[in-house]
């Protein structure tokens, strides 16, 4: 067998790995942010706001502004050093893929350390689905000088109403419950985005063995819409194709095939992970999304597409007018109105009846 099965073999399940140790990552930079905000009540309650004078309020608000700047300054440079580390660790992985996946006379070429950081300092993504392109740093400082303003708000607010700094405190820790929750979708999204830098930086220095892009998405029943109709799309190598993450929370992959010239036969057939309506499974690597979803019970088709506007009409024209994933979105990847798609396909309306 060719090695391409091999591949969506070692993508698939090293993505797993890929979730995992990004929700590690994100578990300690919610705890770094966390802590920044304990400095913050922590000072306020050193000192009680609705009893100090205007001088006394004046040096509390500095004294927050230094811990908010510095803090998050530490927070978003520990996390960058973490990705650029990580990159490399992902190079080296794709490189192996490469290397396992064709014949001996062919040795991966590995992006040097400062490549690497480059490719991490320009490369964009858009986290909130097409609407902004951001790198990982503006990414990070965007978000915590967003957190600060609040922080620094919440108090300033407290100094008019004349709230006690117990009362600020606790507002201050409401305000750290959403910032945890959002930080952690936050560093997951980069982790895979800083994977798939360190992957692509792999593909382009290695064109002359690789034919073709694969997106990648994962079987199971939290998949986007996205990225289930990109899943087994192929791309030509050298052009300007989709790149996860997607979308926040994003955990879409991008594996690559060999030039057949380099093709290493002899590989076992590949499988993929998949968790459907009877629980986790291994299938066919060369199995797409919605061949996947086709066979699972219409229960599992329904509770899928629950998760989107019009879910239930979305179901009867994916199950009885057998529309095709890639069909419910546009070449953006936004979905379309139940109105759009009535219009461009009127067959399959009537097929499935609705």
């Amino acid at each position: 067998m060719s090695s391409e099965e091999y591949l969506a073999d070692v993508a698939t399940r090293h993505q797993v790995f890929i979730q995992r140790y990004g929700t590690g990552v994100a578990e300690k930079y919610v705890n770094d942010l966390e802590r920044i905000n304990e400095r913050v009540a922590t000072r306020l309650k050193n000192q009680e706001i609705d009893k100090a004078t205007r001088g006394k309020l004046r040096q509390i608000q500095l004294d927050i502004n230094q811990l908010l700047g510095d803090g998050y300054n530490q927070a978003n440079t520990s996390l960058l050093l973490e990705y650029e580390n990580f990159a490399e660790v992902e190079a080296d992985f794709s490189a192996s893929m490469i290397n396992e996946a064709t014949t001996a006379r062919y040795t991966a070429n590995l992006p040097t350390l400062e490549q690497m950081q480059s490719a991490l300092s320009v490369s964009s993504f858009s986290p909130d689905g097409g609407r902004t392109l951001v790198n990982i740093e503006q990414a990070l400082t965007r978000f915590t000088s967003k957190k600060a303003e609040l922080v620094r708000q919440t108090v300033r607010d407290g100094i008019v109403l004349g709230d006690t700094s117990a009362v600020i405190s606790e507002r201050i820790q409401d305000l750290t419950r959403v910032t945890k929750a959002q930080a952690n979708t936050l560093a997951r999204t980069m982790t895979n985005h800083v994977s798939q830098i360190a992957r692509e930086e792999l593909i382009r220095r290695n064109d002359d063995v690789i034919d073709e892009v694969i997106w990648t998405a994962t079987l199971d029943n939290r998949t986007s819409l996205i990225c289930a109709s990109r899943d087994q799309t192929r791309y030509p190598v050298n052009s300007n194709f989709p790149r996860p993450p997607a979308h926040y929370n994003c955990r879409s992959t991008l594996n690559f095939k060999v030039n057949p010239e380099f093709d290493l036969a002899g590989k076992a057939v590949g499988d993929r992970p998949s968790k459907g309506a009877t629980g986790k499974k291994d299938i066919k690597a060369n199995i797409n999304y919605g061949q996947w979803l086709k066979k699972q019970p219409a229960s599992f088709q329904d509770a899928y597409f629950a998760k989107f506007t019009d879910g239930d009409i979305k179901a009867k024209l994916f199950r009885k007018g057998k529309l095709p994933l890639d069909r419910f979105i546009d070449n953006d990847g936004a979905q379309y109105s139940l109105q759009e798609l009535r219009q461009y396909n009127p067959i399959v309306f009537a097929k499935a009846g609705v």
